[in-house]
């Protein structure tokens, strides 16, 4: 609802209701950077969803920089 969270989180929404999320393109963790890959359902770094009628995971991948 428009305030950032960290993930893991969850929430309860209605069925059809359009969210958006968003994770960062890049970030540093433990000395290394990383670079986000792909979201679990194909969607931009920042994109909507409409809240289906089973729950739902999504997930943002990243890739250590440099690394193959």
């Amino acid at each position: 609802d428009g305030q950032p969270v960290t993930a893991p989180f969850s929430f309860d929404s209605v069925v059809g209701m359009v969210r958006t999320i968003g994770a960062p393109t890049s970030m540093r963790l433990n000395q290394l950077n990383y670079s986000l890959t792909a979201w679990s359902d194909g969607g931009a770094a920042t994109h909507t969803i409409a809240t289906p009628t089973v729950n739902t995971s999504y997930t943002a991948t990243y890739k250590a920089k440099g690394k193959r």
